[in-house]
């Protein structure tokens, strides 16, 4: 029901497009390890927060130990803040910030404790990070990425076997 490049839509293509046709990576999977450079906008707390707001990590979403983290450097072994998927309340895209911003393409993750801003380099990268950890809270919740909880679905979302009627005679 979804098309080529499944629910992710454009961002699936977009990925297509980079790195060509038929190489996906672990976010539109769901499985495996993905990572890249993000903007992450500092904590209240961050010690040199007067110096800049934001500065730049290696985040890596991580499907087989379920958890999504970041480093300073890409061959850093010690990671910081390591957020279990289970952890993870939801995460949406930011309001385009126009192109105007340093940081137009960005999106939150919330989890109990804080809530993290991060800027990607396009919308379409952003929609994909979006997708992939709402998608990594459902899988470490058990539920199968993307479906509504059940008490949210519409009556008309239940599948009935085709030729059944719901009226009697």
């Amino acid at each position: 029901p979804f098309g080529r490049f499944g629910r992710f839509g454009l961002a699936a293509r977009a990925i297509m497009d980079d790195v060509g046709a038929g190489v996906l990576d672990a976010r539109y999977n769901m499985t495996g390890t993905y990572s890249a450079w993000l903007t992450k906008v500092k904590g209240e707390g961050a010690k040199a927060r007067w110096l800049s707001s934001t500065t730049k990590r290696y985040f890596t979403i991580d499907f087989t130990s379920q958890l999504f983290f970041y480093a300073q450097s890409e061959s850093q072994k010690t990671v910081s803040h390591p957020i279990r998927f289970k952890d993870i309340v939801s995460s949406d895209q930011l309001p385009d910030a126009g192109s105007k911003s340093e940081h137009p393409f960005g999106f939150s993750i919330l989890t109990a404790e804080r809530t993290y801003e991060l800027f990607t380099h396009s919308y379409q990268d952003a929609e994909l990070w979006v997708s992939a950890l709402n998608a990594a809270r459902d899988i470490a919740n058990g539920k199968v990425p993307g479906q509504a909880p059940s008490s949210t679905r519409h009556s008309h979302e239940f599948s009935r076997p085709l030729g059944v009627s719901s009226l009697s005679t």
